[in-house]
């Protein structure tokens, strides 16, 4: 096998190690593997960097923003306390009614922001 090859295996098991043991966050080891791929010269920085530039990726990203957004203006107070307190009383009367509350707003919007929004009413 080429060195390069060896580093590759190396940074998967380092990285499978670090995501089981959870001593870093998730993030951080994904952006240390693309670090590394890239200080070794196994991939290019363009192509190291090349993901951030994807559509995908940056819309997922903004959703996270607004979603913070939405927890630190308090748009979400009303829904989350009621939709979490159902989801105390009883299980399935909470995930019904998030299952509606999810369906109805998909109908008009994508779903990327709909997830977004309701993720940290959820967790």
């Amino acid at each position: 096998m080429s060195p390069q090859e060896w580093i590759v295996l190396g940074v998967l098991a380092g990285a499978i190690i670090l995501f089981i043991t959870e001593k870093l966050s998730i993030d951080l080891v994904a952006l240390l593997i693309v670090a590394v791929l890239v200080l070794t010269g196994v991939i290019s920085p363009q192509d190291g960097v090349a993901g951030f530039s994807n559509s995908a990726t940056l819309t997922v990203a903004f959703m996270f923003v607004l979603s913070a957004a939405l927890l630190r203006t308090g748009a979400l107070a009303t829904l989350g306390p009621r939709l979490g307190a159902r989801f105390r009383r009883d299980r399935t009367t909470g995930l019904l009614i998030m299952m509606l509350v999810v369906a109805a707003c998909s109908a008009f919007l994508n779903n990327t922001p709909i997830v977004a929004v309701l993720l940290p009413i959820v967790v």
